[in-house]
């Protein structure tokens, strides 16, 4: 109801509020199927009316454990204003889901690796693929 009402508000406030709200609850359910969530959170997405905004959407999606989720953060790579908040989306979705697809958790978390200019990112990035490769190595420094 929520998500409906920010699609059909004509008042920009009453639309990031119920925004909001809508993903603060998505969060909260765990009766919904993992598309129908992905499907939401693709929605707010579309609502979003700026960066800020876009922001708390990634944030929400980075509780959902799934390779959908992953590879919906993994879209928002290319997009500077969204670059930081969703590799680290993609560092937790890929540390709750890489024993059911280490491969395609690793192959995100290698490129995040490689390309965040974020240092404590990049280390939460590498222990998770020391996870994957049941190694205790540390990064090098």
């Amino acid at each position: 109801d929520l998500m409906k009402a920010a699609e059909n508000s004509k008042n920009k406030l009453h639309m990031i509020l119920a925004m909001r709200g809508s993903i603060r609850l998505l969060g909260l359910d765990n009766k919904r199927s993992a598309e129908e969530t992905i499907g939401m959170y693709k929605q707010a997405m579309s609502l979003a009316p700026d960066a800020g905004e876009k922001k708390r959407v990634l944030s929400g999606l980075a509780n959902t454990k799934s390779l959908d989720a992953l590879q919906l953060v993994r879209g928002y790579f290319k997009d500077k204003a969204l670059l930081e908040e969703s590799e680290s989306a993609a560092v937790k979705i890929a540390g709750g889901i890489y024993e059911k697809y280490p491969q395609q958790a690793l192959d995100v978390l290698q490129k995040i690796v490689q390309a965040t200019s974020n240092e404590a990112l990049r280390k939460q990035a590498q222990e998770v693929i020391n996870k994957i490769n049941g190694s205790s190595k540390q990064v090098d420094e």
